[in-house]
């Protein structure tokens, strides 16, 4: 888990990135969760990837706004 001071550190590119990816990993778990294939890890692990998704859209947000 990533922590907010350490996304603040990475590039642009660099966050693009990583959101795509966690957003296929949650498509993942979505499946997983769906098909019955969960454990409570699973469930943990699902809801800080939505979170991670959230910090990283809200850093880009604060980028865009800054760089007008």
């Amino acid at each position: 888990m990533y922590k907010i001071n350490e996304l603040r550190k990475m590039p642009r590119e660099e966050l693009l990135s990583l959101l795509s990816s966690e957003r296929a990993d949650l498509m993942k778990l979505r499946i997983q969760l769906k098909s019955g294939v969960t454990n409570s890890d699973n469930i943990n692990n699902y809801r800080n990837k939505r979170k991670l998704i959230a910090r990283i859209k809200t850093i880009l947000k604060e980028l865009e706004l800054i760089n007008k």
